[in-house]
């Protein structure tokens, strides 16, 4: 049984704005289908992703209209989109949507801090070392850190804080891989005020108390307390919380997450032949498949709603019609269609215990059937609460997918992904809102301790085969680099990178996107060993507008020899470089100088406006 503790009417897919843009010349064109509806649709758009103002109101359309054109927009700028279905001073229906044109790749470096369940980790060393070189060709900074079994949840804390200013307080991602200790939080019950998301309380399941709460890793600066929450009304003793017993009070996120954060882990689950090593096995390999696109799903979702009048099953309609479109998103059965068909998205959702999801599946269909999804989205009773054994929110992830997460109870917002954002961005947009950023509340469980990610949090939509067969040659103090051209024949070009160990960043040398198979690095000025990478782009069109999505990189290391004996030109262009240049955000600046003294530095924009000014202490030599 799934109980609601609010009253809700209509079905998920009449709660949601079936929103998709349409690119017209240099303008976005926001269109939504025909509805006989006498009232008004309230549009809204903001530039910025990271806040929860949407402003004004931009335009108010009657209820026959059925699309807006927006011609204020920048090509290669994001924007976010709302769309408010009223009639008087009601709202019936959203949608929200992440557009642009040609959104441009973001060449900021992301820290990611992989956290390994040390009694895993040696049995899968090679599988580790392939994922951090995977991740370090996509941009990422990576480090592993081994985390021992049965150590207290606060010391995996305090292991991310050592990688927090390991990777100088610009940590992004954490990827929990295998059993790391679990956190546990909240004091759900009806009798506290705020039920358990799936409404069982005493009486009625009694699923409540403390609930898994991996946010708490993912929040650096809130407030953890153990000393005030007194409850022991929950059936299974796992969720019982009392004061000092190593179980937190919170039961909403006590401040802001700012790591996106992902699990995956495979402990307990019997239902399986395989062991848990040969689980976390297959499933990196199936991510390595995927990341470098041996692994492929067809770009098409399912929609499985066993709740005909819960509003759980809009998380479903709302992201996956921003991947592929209305047509593209089908009502089916979960099981038949992903055993016959191959989709690259999924949801279900059903009444539910730990172990099953009614009218989708069981754990131990997972465990028999050979599905073809790559992400999956399941919702219903208990399985929620996912540190359980043989657990079905865990269970897509023993079988064919790369992540799943409880989507609706609160509704999820991953539609990032559709303009090249990482899920992991989108589950922490999802644990962060309370209602202000999104909608989507249901039993009030938004921002609540329990929203988890099952699943690397790096995972982005799409990736584009690589370039490969790079070559380097150091000549003339020049930097001569060669590679063969992607297999992808959808690809329009390749951005070159530079590692620099000392920023720990990759530079993107090339100003705009290179055509040929060729690029002359003349700005290392730095003799030793250097690491070079290129990557392939293709222009990714879906049913929220177009971005460059970059592939994975092929990489070489050249030692390179840099003459400061060289000429007048040679001596002008060694004197200070700033690179890239013209830029946009982060820039690196390098000064060759013959002594050491104190100079002034300016940073002027192209229209000769003065941005920063400052003094420097140099010493004789290269200084970064």
């Amino acid at each position: 049984m799934f109980l609601s503790l609010s009253s809700i009417g209509q079905v998920a897919n009449d709660q949601v704005v079936f929103m998709e843009a349409v690119i017209i010349g240099d303008d976005i064109q926001i269109n939504w289908p025909q509805e006989n509806w006498t009232g008004n649709y309230e549009v809204y758009r903001r530039t910025s992703i990271d806040t929860s103002d949407w402003g004004p109101m931009i335009v108010n359309l009657a209820g026959s209209d059925t699309s807006y054109l927006d011609t204020s927009v920048i090509v290669g700028q994001e924007y976010e989109y709302r769309v408010l279905k009223t009639q008087t001073s009601s709202t019936y229906a959203l949608g929200y949507l992440r557009s642009g044109i040609r959104k441009e790749v973001d060449d900021k470096t992301m820290n990611i801090a992989i956290l390994v369940d040390s009694a895993i980790g040696s049995e899968l060393t090679s599988e580790i070392d392939r994922l951090v070189y995977e991740l370090i060709h996509e941009g990422w900074n990576a480090k592993v850190y081994s985390i021992p079994p049965g150590i207290d949840v606060t010391e995996v804390k305090d292991t991310i804080y050592e990688a927090y200013f390991d990777f100088d307080t610009k940590l992004n991602t954490v990827f929990l891989l295998g059993h790391i200790p679990v956190p546990y939080s909240g004091d759900y019950s009806g009798l506290s005020g705020t039920p358990p998301p799936d409404g069982h309380v005493e009486g009625s399941g009694n699923h409540t108390g403390a609930w898994p709460a991996d946010v708490y890793y993912a929040d650096l600066d809130g407030e953890w307390t153990d000393f005030t929450v007194n409850r022991i009304t929950g059936n299974s003793s796992r969720h019982h919380n009392v004061p000092s017993d190593g179980k937190f009070d919170q039961t909403r996120l006590p401040n802001e997450v700012e790591l996106e954060l992902g699990r995956v882990d495979l402990y307990d689950m019997p239902e399986f032949s395989s062991s848990e090593i040969e689980l976390l096995r297959a499933y990196l390999n199936r991510n390595s498949n995927y990341r470098n696109g041996v692994l492929t799903g067809e770009r098409r979702a399912l929609v499985d709603n066993n709740f005909s009048s819960l509003n759980l099953a809009s998380t479903g309609w709302h992201n996956l019609v921003s991947f592929f479109g209305r047509d593209k998103v089908q009502t089916a059965d979960y099981f038949t269609e992903l055993k016959n068909g191959s989709y690259l998205w999924a949801y279900g959702c059903g009444a539910g215990s730990y172990t099953s999801c009614s009218g989708v599946g069981r754990t131990s269909d997972f465990a028999t059937d050979s599905l073809n999804n790559i992400f999956s989205i399941l919702a219903g009773s208990y399985f929620g609460d996912w540190d359980s054994r043989n657990n079905l929110l865990r269970a897509p992830l023993a079988n064919s997918s790369l992540a799943c997460f409880w989507g609706g109870i609160p509704k999820w917002y991953v539609h990032n992904m559709a303009l090249g954002g990482t899920i992991g961005w989108g589950a922490k947009a999802s644990q962060n809102n309370t209602g202000d950023r999104y909608t989507g509340n249901f039993n009030g469980s938004a921002n609540e301790v329990h929203i988890a990610l099952m699943g690397d949090p790096s995972l982005r939509l799409y990736y584009p085969t690589a370039a490969s067969n790079l070559t380097a040659i150091s000549a003339n103090n020049y930097v001569d680099l060669n590679w063969a051209s992607s297999t992808d024949p959808t690809v329009v070009g390749y951005n070159v990178y530079r590692y620099d160990s000392v920023q720990g960043v990759h530079l993107r040398l090339n100003d705009s996107i290179l055509l040929g198979n060729d690029f002359k690095d003349k700005s290392n000025r730095k003799s030793g060993n250097h690491f070079y990478m290129v990557r392939a782009l293709r222009i990714e069109q879906t049913a929220s507008g177009s971005y460059y999505a970059p592939s994975a990189g092929t990489s070489v290391v050249v030692n390179h020899k840099f003459d400061v004996s060289t000429g007048l030109e040679e001596q002008a262009l060694r004197t200070m470089e700033i690179f890239p240049n013209p830029n946009k955000g982060r820039f690196q600046m390098r000064l060759y100088n013959e002594q050491s003294e104190t100079l002034k530095a300016r940073l002027v924009s192209l229209n000769g406006q003065m941005i920063w000014t400052d003094e420097f202490k140099f010493e004789a030599g290269p200084t970064n």
